[in-house]
């Protein structure tokens, strides 16, 4: 049986946190000390920063995993909320996806495996 989408992915104020305690660990210092993203380092540590926020992110919801680390977030010239909104929505949409591929491989071996016990 396929999990409840709601019940195994974080919710907006969860990943913001996780997102903002990833910042604060490796930058060591309050992440709300940075207005702007630009701030938090130079195009390589921003990058490493995201794929810190991606391991944790499959380390505490073992989801995440496919996250895709792309340019826009990396050189996005504006708040830490704006790359927090965008990687929200792109994790949702994801995991959103998977859970409806998982549905329908769930109803296809449901199906299989009931027309082949007739």
């Amino acid at each position: 049986m396929v999990k409840s989408f709601n019940q195994k992915r974080p919710n907006f104020n969860q990943f913001r946190s996780l997102f903002l305690v990833v910042i604060a660990e490796n930058l060591d210092q309050d992440a709300e000390n940075y207005s702007n993203w630009l701030l938090c380092g130079d195009e390589r540590e921003r990058t490493l920063l995201l794929a810190k926020f991606r391991d944790r992110l499959v380390q505490e919801y073992n989801m995440g995993e496919d996250l895709e680390i792309q340019p826009q977030q990396i050189n996005l010239d504006g708040t830490l909320e704006s790359v927090i909104t965008q990687l929200f929505h792109k994790f949702s949409t994801m995991s959103l996806v998977e859970h409806i591929n998982e549905s329908i491989l769930g109803d296809y071996k449901g199906k299989y495996n009931n027309d082949s016990d007739n």
